[in-house]
C-alpha cells in the first residue's frame, strides 16, 4: 500500500518517532547514575540542535559526539547545580531561625541569588552544546542572556515545571516518559533558545 512505502509522508513520520523515542531511551540511561545528569542534558541538546539546525538525524552518533565533546564542561555544571541546591538548602533552613528582620533580608538575598543561579542553570547545558566556550563564558552566556530574554526564560521554566508535574503525578504515564516524554519536551525547549541564541546574538538563522 501506499501509505506504507519508505518514501511516504506516514514512513518518514513513523522514522522521526522512532528516533525521538531512541534518543529518549538513551538520554535515560545516560542518566541512571546522577552524576551523569548533566553530561546526558547537553547530549541529547546538542542531538536535537544537530537535527533541528543542519537536518543531520543521525540521533545515536550526535548523542554520543555531544557527550564525547564537552562531558567536563557538562560534568562540572552538574557538580556546580547539585553544590548550590545543597547551599542553598541549608541556607533557607538556617535563615528560618533567624529572628525578624534579619531572616526577611537575608531571604531576600538568597531567593535573589537562587534565582540568578536558576537563570543560569536553566541556559547552561543548551549554551554548552551549542557552542564551545570555556565554563567561565558558559556561565556568562547563560545568565546574560536569560536575564535580557526574561520571556523566554519564564515560558522555558514553565516547560521544565510541566516536565516535572507530569513526570510525577501517576505511573499511568510512565510508559510515555520511558519511550518520548522527556526528548519531547527538549525539543521544544531547543526552539525557544534558538530564539533568544538568536536575539543575543550566539546564532543566525542564515546559518541554517
Amino acid at each position: 500500500m501506499y501509505i506504507f512505502r519508505y518514501d511516504g509522508k506516514f514512513m518518514q513520520y513513523m522514522d522521526k518517532a522512532g528516533r525521538v523515542v531512541l534518543l529518549n531511551i538513551m538520554f535515560l540511561f545516560s542518566c541512571l547514575p546522577i552524576v551523569t545528569f548533566g553530561m546526558a542534558v547537553e547530549g541529547m541538546y546538542f542531538a536535537i540542535f544537530q537535527w533541528v539546525i543542519r537536518k543531520d538525524d543521525r540521533v545515536f552518533h550526535n548523542y554520543v559526539e555531544g557527550i564525547r565533546r564537552r562531558w567536563k564542561v557538562s560534568l562540572a555544571g552538574w557538580l556546580l547545580c547539585l553544590a548550590a541546591a545543597a547551599f542553598f538548602l541549608i541556607e533557607f533552613q538556617a535563615i528560618g531561625e533567624m529572628l525578624f528582620p534579619w531572616n526577611y533580608v537575608c531571604g531576600c538575598v538568597a531567593a535573589l541569588t537562587a534565582f540568578c543561579i536558576a537563570v543560569t542553570a536553566l541556559y547552561y547545558f543548551a549554551v554548552a552544546a551549542f557552542t564551545d566556550v570555556t565554563i567561565r563564558n558558559l556561565v556568562v552566556i547563560s545568565f546574560a542572556g536569560g536575564m535580557k530574554c526574561l520571556l523566554y526564560t519564564l515560558l522555558l521554566l514553565v516547560l521544565w515545571i510541566a516536565e516535572i508535574f507530569l513526570c510525577s503525578i501517576s505511573v499511568w504515564l510512565v510508559p510515555l516518559w520511558v519511550t518520548c516524554g522527556f526528548a519531547l519536551f527538549a525539543w521544544a525547549r531547543s526552539f525557544i533558545f534558538l530564539r533568544v541564541f538568536q536575539k543575543i546574538e550566539l546564532y543566525r538563522k542564515e546559518e541554517e
